[in-house]
């Protein structure tokens, strides 16, 4: 099972997918409100930092949280 968006359906199907999990009550609206917002603020933010930043420093940076994230993996899970 692919996770990616590339499944061949269209993006509109997606859309009436999520809006038939809307009518039947499973979405919690101020919670993905409050995701969306979030979501529009770190793009906007995030995009402008990186690309304000060097290259490697993004690389460095990128490869700390990776090592952090695998970190707290290995030893919290």
């Amino acid at each position: 099972m692919s996770t990616d968006m590339s499944d061949g359906r269209p993006a509109a199907s997606r859309c009436l997918g999520a809006l038939e999990y809307f009518r039947a009550g499973h979405v919690d609206v101020p919670s993905a409100a409050i995701l969306a917002v979030g979501l529009l603020i770190g793009a906007y933010f995030g995009a402008r930092i990186g690309t304000s930043l060097p290259p490697d420093i993004a690389q460095r940076a990128f490869g700390i949280f990776l090592a952090v994230v695998g970190l707290r993996l290995a030893l919290f899970s």
